[in-house]
């Protein structure tokens, strides 16, 4: 769903299908790409997408992107909220000890080692607002889990977002 609206952020129209002003006449069914290139050429407008949550990353994808993959126990978990400029989020540092390694490029890690590992959930955000939701859910001491991980160039263990960990039983 898109909305077009004018260079006075006046919704024009709000559908699956757009009319954009001016004689542009109708876009149906070609996606953003082409409704932009329609919209652009019309001076003083502009598209809004309407938003949606990014989609959990497959198995393959979660295997894919992490550069680490690692099985063990949340033994503790700091938080703190934080103010961003749409709303607010918690960033976490949980510390887990290493069961098992299923990936890694990093001869460092091996079992029994606590690492720490980072990642942001979302407390609130403004009404309308569309973007990353962070971690869908956050991890518990004591549980036991599967993380997807990525080291950033900061040496530090980040999660894959949006469902970058799964609970163990």
């Amino acid at each position: 769903m898109y909305k077009v609206v004018d260079s006075g952020n006046k919704v024009v129209k709000k559908t699956g299908k757009m009319m954009a002003k001016q004689g542009l006449g109708m876009v149906q069914g070609f996606g953003m790409v082409m409704a932009i290139v329609v919209v652009m050429g019309s001076p003083g407008m502009m598209v809004q997408s309407a938003g949606a949550a990014i989609p959990p990353l497959s198995d393959q994808k979660l295997r894919e992107y992490s550069t680490h993959i690692v099985i063990g126990q949340v033994m503790a978990i700091r938080s703190k909220e934080v103010a961003v400029p749409y709303g607010k989020n918690y960033d976490h540092a949980a510390k887990v000890k290493i069961a098992t390694l299923e990936k890694s490029q990093s001869m460092q890690l091996k079992a029994g080692k606590v690492i720490e590992v980072y990642y942001t959930t979302i407390k609130e955000r403004e009404s309308g607002w569309a973007g990353p939701q962070r971690q869908s859910r956050s991890l518990k001491r004591g549980e036991k889990v599967k993380l997807f991980l990525s080291q950033g160039q900061d040496g530090k263990f980040y999660l894959l977002e949006p469902n970058g960990w799964e609970p163990i039983e």
